[in-house]
């Protein structure tokens, strides 16, 4: 299915009919069914590794997380991004500014209406590459034993607001994110709904969706230097 989102100082009308217009040249295509297949948790570590002509090592660390629909998607979502978004993220400063044995850091989270994945992104020099893994996974486990700060929770949801702000200076912007939310969860207006959510969010549902995830094993999937063996 298709649906048009049209933000500005425009004539529904004109709109309309020159969406009517443009549209009516599509042709019918077949219809195609997606496999409802979901990100499974593991038992055990998956690995997938390739070597490429590259000079360092880059890997994602995926879990498995809620549907984009569930309830704890909030608490996920925050937990992700407080930890690991940005060079001022405790992932960021340990293994790079701290330890210094990783080029970049960073944790995000993916979710759609079929699954989520939480993503640990890593770049590092091909001899620091068992080092920094371990050292990533140890941390993420201190982490979930000390808890998340309440500073750290702050500056996400202070990140979160500016961005859907900024989100809406724009026409395309505006249309843009009408589009993301009805088509996630068949509300346009969902966004405002889904900020109250993030910002309800206490540090201890954040500390625990971390906690909640490293019962799972990850996805490794890394691009190495053609000569480094893994």
């Amino acid at each position: 299915s298709l649906s048009l989102f049209i933000v500005g100082d425009v004539s529904k009308e004109k709109a309309f009919e020159l969406a009517q217009k443009q549209f009516s040249k599509l042709k019918a295509q077949k219809n195609y069914t997606i496999p409802k297949a979901a990100p499974a948790a593991f038992k055990t570590p998956k690995v997938v590794a390739v070597g490429k002509d590259v000079q360092e090592c880059h890997v994602q660390l995926a879990w498995a997380a809620p549907r984009i629909t569930d309830s704890l998607i909030p608490a996920f979502d925050v937990m992700c991004t407080s930890v690991g978004q940005g060079e001022s993220s405790r992932i960021y400063q340990h293994l790079v500014k701290n330890k210094k044995i990783a080029l970049d850091a960073q944790m995000g989270l993916v979710a759609t209406a079929r699954g989520g994945l939480a993503i640990h992104g890593l770049t590092m020099a091909p001899e620091q590459l068992e080092g920094t893994l371990q050292e990533a996974l140890s941390f993420l486990e201190k982490t979930a034993s000390e808890g998340i700060e309440n500073s750290e929770l702050e500056r996400v949801k202070s990140s979160l607001e500016a961005e859907i702000i900024g989100g809406k200076e724009t026409v395309e912007g505006y249309a843009r994110r009408l589009g993301y939310y009805f088509i996630q969860f068949g509300d346009p207006e969902y966004e405002r709904k889904y900020l109250d959510s993030v910002l309800a969010v206490t540090k201890e549902q954040a500390t625990s969706a971390l906690v909640d995830l490293l019962k799972t094993q990850p996805m490794i999937s890394m691009i190495h230097p053609k000569n480094h063996t893994v």
